[in-house]
């Protein structure tokens, strides 16, 4: 009977249309998603582009030490030879000192400060890199998006389709001399049915 054929037709179109949807939203999902060891390295990329290298410290301090201790060798060098000559406690003395600590202050001042500038850059160069993190993963999952989307529409149907099964199977069976009597097709002018005097198709005969 083309009701029952209709009525199937609609179940296999709806459970074909939620099988694609299913795909679709899954292939979405996997395209977002993000591993351990990537949010590791999205977290630490963040870290570093606030705060910089984590052995910042440690480097700086490697690189002070030198001056350092050459400021106190020199200063001592300097307070002894004064001691030997009798102006350890002068004014020349003193003055030796101060200028060999301000010479030493100096070279930490400027130091420090290129250690700062290098942190700095090293801050942008982890914000770009995540940055292009970001990107590639947007595009990732824009490309992925479409190519599910098309899938989709590919692979389902609308009401529009079902309608028009139906008025394929009408167009066919009028041109074949059919009509619907509202339950079936059947032919007119047939006489093995002795109320409408028609003879009853089936959809075998289709």
């Amino acid at each position: 009977m083309i009701g029952i054929s209709l009525l199937g037709s609609a179940f296999s179109m709806i459970s074909n249309n939620r099988k694609a949807s299913k795909m679709r939203s899954q292939a979405i999902k996997d395209a977002k998603y993000q591993s351990p060891e990537e949010l590791a390295y999205v977290e630490k990329l963040q870290k570093r582009s606030v705060y910089g290298n984590e052995n910042l410290q440690q480097q700086k301090n490697l690189a002070l030490q030198p001056i350092r201790s050459m400021g106190q060798q020199t200063k001592q060098q300097a307070v002894g030879q004064a001691i030997r000559q009798g102006l350890e406690n002068s004014v020349i003395a003193s003055d030796i000192r101060a200028r060999l600590d301000a010479k030493t202050q100096s070279q930490l001042s400027q130091v420090s400060e290129k250690i700062a500038l290098m942190n700095e850059q090293y801050k942008q160069q982890q914000e770009q890199s995540l940055d292009k993190y970001h990107l590639s993963r947007a595009d990732r999952i824009r490309n992925i998006t479409g190519q599910a989307n098309q899938s989709f529409h590919q692979n389902t149907s609308s009401g529009w389709d079902l309608a028009g099964s139906l008025l394929n199977q009408f167009g066919s069976a009028t041109m074949k001399g059919k009509y619907w009597d509202g339950n079936q097709f059947v032919l007119g002018g047939g006489t093995d049915d002795p109320d409408t005097k028609r003879t009853t198709i089936d959809d075998d005969d289709f």
